[in-house]
């Protein structure tokens, strides 16, 4: 099923969040998420297939709702702890790249259950 947590108008990129049923976006995610100044939409798709189906029918059922489909698309778990601003950085990598270029991910990090954090070093 289709969530929709922000619609903005002329989004510059859309971030798709799949969840298995069950599942919910940490405030601390959204919180984070929201400190960024580039426009985006964002939803979300729940259900018991695994994430990368999720994640398709996710950008399919946005397609029938909304018509168009951003240019760029970002994958965002529903539990990490982005810094300040993740969302511009990637975004701001992605529009002045070449062609070539297919992915971008910023700093960012989680905590595991028990704790322990992960965390993930800038990469494009």
């Amino acid at each position: 099923m289709l969530n929709t947590i922000q619609t903005v108008k002329s989004p510059k990129f859309l971030i798709i969040t799949p969840l298995k049923k069950g599942d919910k976006i940490s405030k601390e995610t959204k919180k984070m998420v929201k400190r960024n100044n580039t426009p985006f939409n964002w939803v979300s798709y729940q259900d018991n297939f695994n994430i990368p189906t999720n994640t398709t029918y996710g950008i399919s059922s946005y397609a029938e709702q909304m018509g168009d489909i951003p240019k760029y698309l970002i994958k965002l778990d529903n539990d990490i702890y982005p810094e300040r601003g993740l969302l511009d950085e990637m975004y701001n990598v992605l529009s002045v790249s070449q062609d070539n270029i297919a992915y971008t991910y910023c700093p960012f990090k989680y905590i595991l259950p028990g704790g322990r954090e992960i965390v993930f070093n800038r990469g494009f």
